[in-house]
């Protein structure tokens, strides 16, 4: 969960603080005081080995845990590549050099690959309790104008696409008729129901170390919660249509 970050860029969720920033080809919404931070990391980073293909930022939402906003809903986050660099439970998983995670670490940005209870190596944060130290300043536009600069003699201006060898693991079904009612946590957890135990086992099948008792415990919110994330869902944590259908028939990558 992001703390800290209120005395350093006010109130999360706040569109009208945000400038456009180009990095890695691509353009994204970051807060204006902390597009310096962001636009030093990446012009360090593009002389670093490693294709850039997917960079997000902001995000009103919580964290994939919940119970606090997450620093994208502050933009002052980023999420690199995360079907090589995923949110796991268990041993770090990720693509990254480390050369290219110390141009973001250098500049201030913490490194979810550092965490000790989960590994998220995609998310580099300027929240202090994520390992990030804000150091806000007025956008540089110069800079920006030199961080474009700086893409186009690296790279030639070209985006990356994403790499022939992100395909998915485990390949979509059609999927069944949604219950007609939404399933979460508070309503779900106590009590077995049928609907939530089909489609606990339906994420065992994909791959997720989740046993389908029917009863939507904590361990089941967290997975969906990081399904919603992964998939760019509204993270609530809550089976609603959407995410039913997408348990089913999205890629796994």
């Amino acid at each position: 969960m992001a703390r800290g970050l209120e005395p350093f860029f006010g109130k999360h969720c706040q569109r009208g603080l945000h400038v456009p920033v180009t990095v890695f080809g691509k353009t994204i919404p970051f807060d204006r005081r902390a597009a310096n931070q962001l636009l030093r990391a990446a012009m360090k980073a593009y002389d670093v080995s490693y294709s850039v293909y997917r960079i997000e930022s902001y995000n009103c939402r919580q964290t994939t845990g919940g119970g606090s906003w997450s620093a994208h809903a502050w933009a002052v986050a980023v999420d690199i590549n995360p079907e090589k660099n995923p949110f796991t439970k268990g041993a770090l998983i990720t693509d990254m050099p480390r050369d290219f995670v110390e141009c973001f670490t250098s500049e201030g940005f913490g490194w979810g690959g550092n965490w000790r209870s989960v590994k998220d190596a995609m998310h580099f944060s300027l929240a202090p309790n994520e390992g990030g130290t804000p150091r806000p300043s007025k956008f540089d536009r110069a800079l920006q104008q030199a961080a474009i600069a700086r893409w186009v003699e690296r790279h030639g201006g070209v985006n990356p696409e994403p790499s022939p060898d992100v395909r998915p693991k485990k390949k979509g079904k059609k999927a069944p008729p949604f219950p007609g009612y939404d399933m979460e946590r508070e309503t779900h957890a106590r009590k077995q129901d049928e609907n939530v135990k089909r489609f606990q086992a339906r994420l065992a099948e994909r791959g997720w170390r989740l046993e389908a008792t029917g009863k939507f415990n904590a361990a089941t919110e967290q997975i969906v919660r990081a399904f919603q994330r992964e998939k760019r869902l509204f993270v609530d944590g809550v089976v609603g249509k959407n995410t039913w259908r997408l348990i089913w028939e999205a890629d796994i990558t």
